[in-house]
């Protein structure tokens, strides 16, 4: 009997660069051409792994593995020249990869260190692991975050198609 989770098989967390895209699948991070073809593992940690996300550069690959027990940022290469490796050892079931800033560092949200451990932070963590949380502001000015344009934050505006407007019923 298998004893991988049933989700954990499917393609879940893509992220595209250039020609390739990465995945999570069967508690492994995978990459394939974007066209199509046989995909191949990067990493082989039989623990659950999640959030893919390219570096700038297309050179590396950073995501959440919990191979260390709970999530932590880890980091591989996309030519698979050296093993896995991990950046972080917060121990908070909260940490995520959400992505890298431009100059080259990880950006992930995790609750090390909040004031209350529900309230997760973002954090920049180069790759030698060194780690600044980031304040919201400054890491918006610095653009290394992409915030969503402000039509998609209104309410509602998910829900209505483009170019519609929002009638009410007249008794």
């Amino acid at each position: 009997m298998p004893t991988t989770p049933a989700h954990a098989s499917y393609l879940r967390h893509p992220d595209v660069r250039g020609e390739l895209i990465t995945f999570t699948a069967a508690n492994d991070v995978w990459l394939a051409p974007l066209e199509g073809g046989r995909a191949w593992r990067l990493t082989d940690e039989g623990a659950p792994v999640s959030y893919p996300r390219f570096s700038p550069d297309g050179a590396r690959i950073a995501f959440t593995s919990r191979a260390s027990g709970g999530p932590e940022v880890w980091v591989a290469d996309v030519a698979g020249e050296s093993a896995p490796r991990r950046l972080t050892f917060w121990g908070r079931p909260t940490t995520k990869v959400v992505g890298w800033s431009p100059d080259g560092r990880i950006v992930a949200t995790t609750s090390y260190a909040a004031p209350v451990a529900r309230d997760a932070q973002l954090w920049a963590v180069d790759l030698e692991g060194t780690t600044t949380r980031r304040r919201w502001a400054a890491a918006a000015r610095s653009r290394s975050i992409r915030r969503a344009p402000p039509s998609s934050r209104r309410p509602g505006a998910a829900t209505r198609p483009p170019g519609s407007t929002t009638r009410e019923a007249r008794p």
